[in-house]
């Protein structure tokens, strides 16, 4: 797994050898998704933006939880592709306000996959 599925693993693995030490903690926790979205993005939304399945399901992907937040903020221009990419205008914008980007080269090299 990547660094975050490790961390949490072994963050794991050290509460149940803690449990002891621990009095009421129990091992009650199930595996989830660590990026996963906590509610699809509504079907009324993906209508009135244009959004097919696949953009849909890329942008869920992405974003999880916050997709229905960055399609709400999005102006409607801002939710054309860049051309010869799979990101939209409003992605650079709300990665621009939501991430620490520090120079354009963050932003467009590191923060948009």
């Amino acid at each position: 797994g990547g660094k975050l599925t490790t961390f949490r693993l072994i963050a794991l693995d050290a509460l149940k050898h803690a449990a002891p030490l621990l009095p009421g903690w129990h091992d009650a926790l199930q595996p989830a998704p660590i990026f996963g979205f906590t509610q699809p993005l509504p079907d009324h939304l993906c209508s009135e933006f244009g959004i097919d399945a696949q953009r849909r399901q890329r942008l869920q992907g992405r974003y999880g939880k916050h997709a229905v937040a960055l399609l709400a903020a999005a102006q409607p221009a801002e939710l054309e592709l860049i051309a010869g990419t799979e990101t939209h205008w409003a992605e650079l914008r709300w990665t621009a306000r939501t991430e620490a980007v520090m120079h354009l080269e963050d932003l467009l090299l590191r923060r948009t996959r």
